[in-house]
């Protein structure tokens, strides 16, 4: 500890940069850890098909993205109610405007690697046709990603 004089001539200890440091250095690098790492299911969006279909975003009540001061690494995601057949609709999920994932009626899971689909706060998951879209009952779209706080989003590259 850095010992300071002040001028009543108390004395008080305080960190130093170095025993600051070194703090930190042992609390953020637990290597293998899972420390504030958070398993979540995303929430799950349910609307009626119609061609051209649209879901999710942000002006939905229960949008798919983190809180303020968070980050997903989005891991599956998953679409009942889709078409199969010899021309089965197709899906793109998109987050910033770019696609994240794509599902079909024949294959309406996606699984996506850590770090591959990074959401931030403020930003969610927008589900869009692809071509004609044939499914007239409900859709519903749910998923799973990990969390952590915006600070640890480094924690997906590794």
């Amino acid at each position: 500890m850095a010992e300071i004089e002040l001028r009543a001539g108390a004395k008080i200890n305080l960190l130093n940069q170095d025993e600051l440091d070194q703090t930190l250095s042992k609390y953020m690098e637990q290597p293998g850890s899972l420390r504030a790492t958070d398993g979540i299911y995303l929430s799950v969006l349910l609307k009626t098909g119609s061609n051209p279909f649209t879901m999710g975003g942000d002006a939905v009540p229960n949008p798919q993205g983190p809180l303020q001061g968070y980050t997903w690494s989005v891991r599956r995601i998953a679409v009942e109610g889709l078409t199969a057949g010899a021309t089965p609709d197709v899906l793109q999920v998109f987050s910033r405007n770019r696609l994240v994932a794509q599902v079909t009626g024949a294959l309406p899971v996606a699984f996506i690697g850590r770090g591959e689909a990074v959401i931030r706060s403020g930003e969610t998951l927008e589900y869009r046709s692809l071509g004609t879209f044939a499914a007239t009952g409900q859709i519903i779209a749910s998923g799973f990603a990990e969390q952590v706080p915006q600070e640890l989003e480094g924690r997906f590259y590794v």
